[in-house]
This record gives structure tokens, C-alpha cells and sequence, in this order.
């Protein structure tokens, strides 16, 4: 279950295409930088032990349509007992967040934040920390965001 949240990488927007070069995205928060709305997806999965893994993929307004379209269980291919998938016009919380990814897909800037929820305090369901999400992020030459 761990690859499926980690590889949706600009899967809902693009299709696939993943990364981007990080000094060529911007810091800070993505509503004051698009200077509009955001609207995102929350992705639970069930795992194990009653445990749930999470994602939100965060974009803005702009690219709204797409990933109201692709916040679905069936657009994600996930099978319909594997947890949840809910669409909303706002942000993602940060609420229990390690950080996120930033990349740009197709120029539209998009935030993927990774979750504690599940596992230890402050880790996530696979023993992530804040410091895994930030080598994740450099890994896929994408911007980290703190929390």
C-alpha cells in the first residue's frame, strides 16, 4: 500500500509526469502565490491494525476542474473497500502534516502533503518523519514544504 501513495506524483493532473526543478518553484503558501482560491483531494487508505495512511494533493482554483474529476476512488484505481477519497474547496489541512512536495505539472503548481496520522507521534503509518518526506521531495527534485 505504501507505493500507492507515494507514486500518485502528479498523477491526478498530469497524467504521470513527475518532478521539476525546485529553484524554479516557489516557496510559501500556494493560495498567496497563485493569488487565488486552492481546492484539493484527501486520500485515506485503510492499511493494517485499523491503521489509515494519508495524502492531499492541494492546487489551485485554477486546475480545480481536474482534480475534481480525478478525487474519486475509481479515477485513482483504488479498489472501493481501500479507504477514502474526498474532494473539497480548500486547502489541505495541515492538521498531523510531515510536508509536502511541491511541483510543477503542465505550470500549474501543485502540493502533495504527507501525513503523521496512523503511526507513532510524529511519524506516519510507515515510520515516515518529517526529514523522509524532505528526502522524498529532493529525491524527485521537487520543493519540500514544511508544515
Amino acid at each position: 500500500m505504501r507505493s500507492r501513495l507515494v507514486l500518485v506524483c502528479g498523477l491526478v493532473l498530469s497524467g504521470g509526469a513527475c518532478g521539476g526543478t525546485p529553484a524554479a518553484i516557489p516557496d510559501g503558501d500556494l493560495a498567496a502565490i497563485t493569488d487565488g482560491g486552492i481546492v484539493s483531494c484527501t486520500i485515506v487508505q485503510f492499511e493494517s491494525g485499523g491503521q489509515t495512511a494519508t495524502l492531499c494533493l492541494e492546487v489551485p482554483e485554477s486546475g480545480g476542474q481536474t482534480l475534481q474529476q480525478s478525487c474519486s476512488p475509481s479515477a485513482m484505481g483504488a479498489p472501493v473497500d481501500a479507504g477514502t477519497v474526498t474532494f473539497t474547496n480548500g486547502p489541505c489541512s495541515r492538521a498531523d502534516a510531515l510536508g509536502a512536495c511541491r511541483a510543477s505539472v503542465d505550470g500549474l503548481l501543485e502540493d502533495r502533503w504527507y501525513y503523521g496520522s496512523g503511526g507513532d507521534s510524529g511519524t506516519s503509518v510507515f515510520g515516515q518523519t518529517a526529514s523522509d518526506i524532505q528526502t522524498l521531495c529532493t529525491g524527485m527534485s521537487e520543493a519540500y514544504l514544511s508544515p
